[in-house]
């Protein structure tokens, strides 16, 4: 099929392009089932192919009442099923055309979810603390139709903030073993310490020193030496996401930032902080995990 290209310009949004592609969206990733999909003014016929290669014909003529500003009607929705997981993993283009003139083209990427095309027989439930905000946890379940996951439910946590510092700045639940019971000892890794520059795996011990003001962390390494954590935080759920300065005592200091710290119910601590130097000229990830 020989296809006929229009430039397309953009007045007040899209009013003289008179059609968008919204999903997939530009550069981001999907996966599953799902559906392409957007909006278009004057279109009867809508077609759509990735890879340069036909897809099929979106159904067409659904309401879209935001699009009524600029069609001056509302049924300019489109839409058409279409499983990801048949596409290889990595970037792809995709093109719609209304009655045979392309009005949007771009690329996305896509993954597949269950680790194949169509996977049959897999059951999984994971909680997400934190979403769709601090204050609530939702439960995710695997879905075979989609082939990927949905939001089953969403509960409200009422969380306990003075107790969940406390948590923090005094470990729980130790091991019959003798370790400092003010900080939590296990390993880092990633550090760049010295003036080696070399990458680490070290024997550490963590202490936390958190108000309702401020976030502190020292972080001490048997062979990285000794550095200090100190910004602003909040909590997410029962996490901590932070940012702001650290120095250590072989002179380096930046700035950092560490969402998702954690405590488990078991009293593990895990926590991944993103230093970069003074000036920008170093970022390292730096991974914790203790008890």
């Amino acid at each position: 099929m020989i296809k006929k290209v229009i430039f397309l310009c953009s007045l007040s949004g899209f009013s003289l392009a008179q059609g968008h592609l919204e999903n997939p969206a530009k550069d981001k990733v999907d996966s599953g089932i799902g559906v392409i999909s957007g909006w278009h003014c004057a279109a009867s016929e809508i077609e759509v192919w990735i890879n340069d290669r036909r897809i099929g014909i979106a159904g067409s003529g659904t309401e879209r009442l935001d699009t009524v500003s600029i069609c001056g009607h509302s049924d300019t929705g489109f839409s058409l099923l279409f499983n990801y997981g048949e596409l290889a993993e990595g970037e792809h283009s995709i093109a719609a055309y209304a009655d045979g003139e392309l009005f949007a083209e771009h690329s996305f990427k896509s993954v597949k979810a269950g680790g194949g095309n169509f996977v049959r027989n897999l059951k999984r439930t994971i909680s997400v603390s934190g979403f769709p905000d601090k204050n609530s946890e939702a439960q995710l379940e695997w879905s075979t139709a989609k082939q990927s996951f949905s939001v089953e439910k969403v509960t409200l946590k009422n969380y306990d903030y003075d107790r969940l510092i406390e948590i923090f700045n005094t470990p729980q639940n130790r091991p019959h073993w003798p370790l400092s019971m003010d900080s939590y000892t296990g390993r880092s890794e990633g550090f760049r310490g010295g003036s080696t520059g070399s990458l680490s795996i070290d024997t550490t011990r963590f202490k936390f020193n958190i108000d309702k003001e401020r976030f502190r962390l020292v972080r001490k390494g048997l062979a990285s030496g000794v550095c200090e954590f100190e910004g602003e935080y909040e909590f997410y759920g029962d996490r901590i996401n932070t940012s702001g300065s650290y120095h250590c005592d072989d002179s380096s200091r930046g700035t950092y930032f560490a969402n998702g710290l954690n405590i488990s119910p078991l009293g593990v601590y895990t926590g991944e902080f993103v230093m970069t130097s003074a000036g920008g000229s170093t970022v390292v990830v730096d991974k914790h995990v203790g008890m």
